[in-house]
């Protein structure tokens, strides 16, 4: 038996996740780091099973292991939702799908003649048959005005992210040069923290064992991010699934269905080559993941380097060490699909594990 349990996390300060962007990229890296929006789920499932921990609970032997699908189960804690937010009224919110962008086109082309890809402001696909042509087309920006708001759980509510996320810049060390007595310039090393708005709040619904008393870990704070950062953790029983929570009814397309299936991202995903071959079409960003890889028998903690790729899918069982780079593809991307088959098959290429348990490759179909 188990027992599913809502989980907020909610900032006390100012809080700091870094990720492999945190100072730029490339050539454009520098000193001047950048905190992510929100934690990822490692992050979330790494606290929680702390938490089992201090209360002589079952955390489980190993942790996140993506080449090792066999390694799923984390003690006491048999499952995670992916992350969602909660609003000062009580509401709850997702990232919005990206091919939403009410009142204008996402993907607009102002050739003469053109037969371009075109997203109506229904949501549905227009295709043409020369778009590998695409790059050639004036006014082509496959980028451009793609939603990016929160909406909530009923799907009446659109909020922009920066009416959640602000923005706290902290100086910089002084750049201090031999034989000058001020510092040269306003300094190396600055950041930009985050804070959310007052009364938001990260949220996961996470599943646990009949072994484990919610009120043991209910109300404790507990550091989270590279700053070390406050955050106040209330856990509560819920008798409810993520997927009755956002039910396809009522998320992104209000019932509105488009004239072609498709499928919406809730969390970020690892998505294998072979899904793909079920997709016509997919309005998509990525984002950059690397995870800490520690286990219940670690005992060097010094400096971590990543694990080199012959050593990418073994356990590592005495040192702490980066796990290599991931290209995942954000909450909110979305795949067009020809028919119910190809959505069916593409949702059974993303059932992954060990990222389906801990809230990665989670989504929602619709099908006309």
């Amino acid at each position: 038996m188990s027992k599913t349990a809502l989980v907020t996390f909610t900032p006390l300060e100012p809080y700091f996740f870094g990720g492999e962007t945190t100072h730029g990229n490339g050539r454009e890296r520098n000193y001047f780091s950048k905190s992510n929006p929100y934690p990822q789920q490692t992050t979330l499932c790494g606290t929680l099973r702390h938490l089992l921990c201090k209360n002589g609970l079952d955390f489980g032997q190993h942790s996140f292991t993506p080449n090792n699908p066999k390694l799923t189960e984390y003690g006491d804690l048999l499952g995670l939702s992916p992350l969602f937010l909660k609003s000062p009224s009580g509401k709850y919110f997702l990232r919005q799908a990206l091919d939403r962008n009410p009142g204008k086109p996402a993907l607009s082309l102002e050739s003469s003649g053109a037969n371009a890809e075109v997203l109506l402001d229904n949501g549905d696909l227009n295709y043409t048959k020369n778009w590998k042509s695409a790059g050639r087309w004036a006014g082509f920006k496959p980028k451009e005005k793609l939603a990016n708001e929160w909406v909530s759980d009923d799907g009446r509510t659109s909020v922009k992210p920066e009416d959640i996320f602000k923005t706290f810049n902290r100086p910089g060390i002084p750049k201090q040069e031999i034989r000058k007595p001020k510092p040269d310039g306003p300094g190396l090393f600055k950041q930009d923290l985050v804070r959310l708005k007052e009364g938001w709040a990260f949220c996961v619904l996470a599943e646990f064992s009949d072994n484990v008393d919610l009120d043991n870990i209910n109300g404790q704070n507990f550091q989270l991010g590279g700053e070390k950062s406050i955050f106040h953790i209330e856990v509560k029983d819920v008798n409810q699934r993520f997927e009755q929570m956002f039910s396809a009814d009522k998320m992104f397309y209000n019932g509105h269905l488009p004239t072609q299936p498709r499928l919406v991202l809730t969390s970020d995903a690892w998505v294998p080559a072979s899904a793909w071959e079920h997709t016509i079409a997919a309005i998509t960003e990525t984002t950059d993941f690397r995870h800490i890889r520690t286990h219940r028998d670690v005992k060097k903690f010094g400096r971590m380097r990543p694990a080199s790729p012959e050593h990418a899918g073994s356990i590592v069982t005495d040192q702490m060490a980066k796990s290599t780079k991931y290209t995942l593809l954000a909450r909110g991307s979305v795949f067009v699909c020809a028919n119910k088959k190809a959505l069916d098959d593409l949702a059974d290429a993303l059932c992954i594990q060990p990222w389906y348990g801990i809230g990665f490759n989670h989504f929602i179909t619709f099908c006309p």
